[in-house]
């Protein structure tokens, strides 16, 4: 690997560590909203819907697991191994969501944590996250958990969960963006929150970036100056 090479690796490295250091410290706060009973820190302003506890617990794993994954180190067998423990925990919770909504059934995990905050708020199901919200963290912990892992064919599955939390993220942030609520409710719904939708691209993103899940990508950047020169000499079709 050149010097350029090696500067681009440890940039996606960086960008990587950072996106999960801030969904843990973002999670962190609104968990402290909850605890404080701070309002601006659950749901950013009265006119959007709070983060639920269990959705900033997920995130403070999430961004755990891709923070102990991006460095190795002489532990790297064990911190890869509590990184994995921690990203099936989210599927476990993405997936139950999922269940709960196909199957009409409601477990009690969502509501382990501020309980009596929850049901103040009066609206059904108070700790149960949005049905794309469950399906984002789904496909984030399957990013985490197959970060490692290469096809024989030099595909990365990490890469394509990754990119289906990035797609999920966009969709429910230009919902906000253009006052769409049919883009960010679900169904007309169980809504994801403002700060939810963005922490979902930026661990989207760092996931991709991360280099041992983008190394088919890095791999490539290297050709793109020729391609592009090869295309600009080209004659124009039309």
């Amino acid at each position: 690997m050149n010097s350029g090479m090696t500067v681009l690796h440890a940039r996606l490295q960086t960008l990587a560590f950072a996106a999960g250091t801030a969904a843990m410290f973002v999670s962190v706060a609104v968990l402290v909203g909850w605890g404080a009973n701070i309002p601006w820190l659950t749901n950013l302003s009265p006119r959007f819907v709070t983060m639920k506890p269990l959705t900033a617990v997920c995130f403070l794993l999430s961004g755990c697991s891709l923070s102990l994954l991006v460095f190795r180190s002489s532990s790297a067998a064990t911190r890869a191994r509590l990184a994995r423990i921690l990203a099936l925990v989210v599927v476990f919770v993405g997936v139950a969501t999922v269940v709960e909504f196909c199957a009409g059934v409601d477990f009690p995990f969502e509501n382990f944590l501020f309980a009596g905050a929850l049901h103040a708020t009066g609206i059904p199901d108070p700790g149960r996250l949005s049905l794309f919200s469950a399906m984002a963290f789904a496909f984030l912990g399957l990013a985490l958990l197959f970060l490692d892992f290469e096809s024989r064919q030099g595909a990365r599955p990490a890469q394509y969960f990754s990119l289906c939390v990035v797609y999920i993220a966009l969709l429910h942030l230009l919902g906000y963006l253009y006052d769409f609520q049919d883009l960010y409710r679900t169904f007309r719904g169980n809504s994801m929150a403002l700060h939810t939708a963005s922490l979902f691209l930026v661990l989207g993103l760092g996931v991709f970036a991360a280099p041992i899940a983008g190394s088919r990508l890095l791999s490539m950047l290297p050709g793109l100056p020729a391609a592009w020169r090869v295309v600009s000499c080209s004659p124009p079709l039309f």
